[in-house]
């Protein structure tokens, strides 16, 4: 991940619309749901989650991966800083485990690259059912 600071005006910009395109690929994540098309609502999903870690990166660390593989870049040290910076303006996140914020876009992420690309399960849309698109949508919202 790049050293760049994103200066405070572009951070809101760029905030804003991480969460605008996370908001649409929700939304088409919920249409092809409804359209039993499971694996077009896991991938719509996955993207909303990934906008949304990079949301909160971008307004709290000031930068983002700019990879579709940010998981590859995410590492202990970039989760003590995000832990470090969130406390220090927002007290306490005893609550909330900070790891999930990596651990549930880099599950969705690998599971959905080993479905189109590793598997040998056939059509994705046959791995995933209403019950997985159910799921990345819960962990979307």
């Amino acid at each position: 991940m790049g050293k760049e600071i994103i200066k405070i005006e572009n951070q809101k910009e760029k905030a804003r619309d991480f969460l605008k395109k996370s908001k649409e690929f929700l939304r088409l994540g919920k249409y092809y749901k409804n359209k039993k098309k499971w694996d077009l609502s896991v991938k719509n999903s996955i993207s909303s989650i990934e906008l949304s870690l990079k949301l909160i990166m971008v307004l709290v660390l000031g930068r983002y991966p700019k990879t579709h593989n940010f998981q590859d870049v995410i590492s202990i040290d970039l989760m003590k800083k995000l832990r470090y910076k969130i406390n220090r303006v927002h007290g306490s996140l005893s609550e909330v485990p900070i790891e999930r914020l990596f651990f549930i876009p880099h599950f969705w992420a690998n599971s959905y690259t080993y479905t189109i690309y590793g598997g040998e399960f056939g059509d994705s849309n046959e791995v995933y059912t209403g019950k997985e698109a159910s799921l990345a949508i819960g962990h979307a919202e």
